[in-house]
């Protein structure tokens, strides 16, 4: 049982961490852009002029992530922006709980 234990949380691991690093690659390059300094006054510069559909495809990537857990009932999604496919979401939901996929 242990077995299954790890090898469920390495598969989440898997599937989560190139997300989670993302997410706080993204943090960081906001935070360059709050600072004070020639670099933050360069980036609000950039993205002053930068074209709407890049801001948000930008802002897009960033909330595509939403996971839930499988053992509550599923948030509906209002967002425009599709969250991204959750695997393991559907390896532990229960067989009589509905997806809203």
């Amino acid at each position: 049982e242990s077995e299954d234990v790890e090898k469920a949380l390495k598969a989440y691991k898997d599937e989560r961490y190139p997300i989670g690093k993302s997410a706080v690659e993204t943090s960081a390059s906001v935070f360059k852009g709050i600072q004070q300094g020639l670099v933050a006054r360069l980036v609000r510069a950039i993205l002053r002029r930068m074209p709407r559909w890049i801001l948000f495809a930008i802002c897009a990537r960033a909330v595509r992530s939403r996971p839930q857990i499988s053992f509550l009932p599923l948030a509906e999604d209002k967002c425009q922006i599709k969250a991204l496919h959750q695997p393991s979401l559907e390896k532990t939901r229960p067989k009589n709980m509905a997806t809203n996929a």
